[in-house]
């Protein structure tokens, strides 16, 4: 997969930034975050954001790292 940012990786699936911070189960205040690159989600979840998103934790990892270079 050519190298996205979270917010492309997000658009792919979700057409709303509401719809992907409900299947992630937090708040869309914190999906907004991590999109702007301002708040990175724990490794803990790296797992749930990939399989939401259909990607690797590597696509997640890189797109969020591209979101800060922003």
């Amino acid at each position: 997969m050519k190298n996205k940012t979270f917010t492309e990786l997000r658009k792919r699936k979700f057409s709303t930034r509401a719809e992907f911070a409900r299947a992630i189960g937090v708040h869309e205040s914190t999906a907004l975050r991590y999109e702007r690159g301002v708040y990175n989600p724990p490794l803990t979840e790296l797992p749930k954001l990939a399989k939401s998103l259909d990607c690797s934790i590597e696509d997640v990892v890189i797109g969020l790292l591209a979101e800060r270079r922003q």
